[in-house]
């Protein structure tokens, strides 16, 4: 299930999940057993999802998608 994250939309698919898992609060490597992938690819996705939203962590990332959409379906 998704932390209920808006759909930004220079985020990938595979991105959301992995913003909805940070979001969610979960460390990088349960992100990763979680999503069937090594835990530096969970770092590449959390960098590439950064860059693209201008910011510098997990927090500003949640925050600025809650901000530009607030819940999925409200």
């Amino acid at each position: 299930p998704t932390s209920g994250l808006s759909d930004h939309p220079s985020l990938t698919p595979r991105e959301q999940q992995i913003l909805d898992c940070l979001g969610r609060g979960y460390p990088y490597k349960q992100i990763a057993g979680l999503e069937g992938i090594s835990m530096e690819t969970v770092k590449t996705h959390a960098r590439r999802i950064y860059r693209k939203l201008g910011v510098h962590s997990r927090a500003e990332a949640v925050a600025v998608c809650w901000r530009e959409g607030g819940p999925k379906g409200k």
